[in-house]
């Protein structure tokens, strides 16, 4: 009974619950995609919009070409990456990211450009948000997976 009594002052439920959450968290971080990746298509993504009403559709459609070594990358490493748990309903927050996400876009469109200035302005400011967009989704997948794994009945 001693060697139970000393185990059971030196655990602490608090210090086990966070590392099963770190840990777990760490698992469902493993089966997304990689910054470098996402920051990749995101520039990209952000450079198109930029161009849009500057450069012909010659240009774009040459720009655009370029996802494709980005999705021809991201195919080959998420076949080593194990396969993500679908998440079963997305979160609220998800929806509102995605949504400004879609309400940036949309509003970059309308931007019309009158110098360079301007333009480098446009790429800062659309890489930006849709960078915090996309990072936040990405947590929020994470989160919800994690949540959703915790509440499945074994």
């Amino acid at each position: 009974m001693g060697g139970q009594n000393s185990w059971s002052e030196d655990f602490n439920a608090d210090n086990a619950l966070t590392e099963i959450e770190r840990t777990s968290e760490g698992m469902a971080r493993s089966t997304e995609v990689p910054p470098i990746l996402t920051i990749l298509f995101v520039a990209l993504i952000a450079t198109i919009f930029t161009l849009l009403n500057v450069v012909s559709w010659i240009g774009i459609l040459g720009l655009a070409s370029l996802a494709i070594p980005i999705v021809i990358w991201y195919y080959f490493l998420m076949k080593t990456r194990p396969k993500p748990r679908t998440v079963f309903k997305p979160s609220g927050p998800y929806v509102g990211y995605f949504a400004l996400m879609m309400i940036t876009v949309y509003a970059a469109r309308l931007w019309e450009l009158g110098s360079v200035t301007e333009g480098a302005l446009k790429w800062l400011a659309l890489f930006g948000v849709l960078w915090f967009c996309v990072s936040r989704m990405q947590h929020e997948v994470v989160k919800t997976r994690v949540k959703e794994a915790n509440e499945r009945p074994i």
